[in-house]
């Protein structure tokens, strides 16, 4: 769930809860965030690799593997977890 869009707040949710891939996640919350359509951001793989999300998210935070991946697009710092949740943050 994206939260209200109060400057420096933070937005955060799941990506199972509708949304099919985290990197579609990423990119709604990030146009909700902006206030703007998901095709007026940059494209995401200009700052990440979205098959890498994928993956981070596959694999999940158990096993030793990554628990999380911190990185900025269209602003914002976007942190994903090997859970999925995604949070968006100015």
């Amino acid at each position: 769930m994206v939260r209200d869009q109060q400057p420096d707040s933070e937005r955060s949710g799941e990506p199972s809860a509708g949304f099919d891939t985290v990197s579609v996640a990423v990119v709604e919350r990030l146009a909700a965030a902006n206030g703007c359509d998901t095709d007026a951001l940059p494209p995401l793989f200009r700052s990440v690799d979205p098959d890498a999300l994928e993956r981070l998210v596959a694999g999940g935070s158990g096993d030793g593997g990554l628990s999380l991946v911190s990185f900025s697009h269209a602003g914002y710092e976007v942190t994903v977890t090997g859970d999925g949740d995604v949070t968006v943050s100015e």
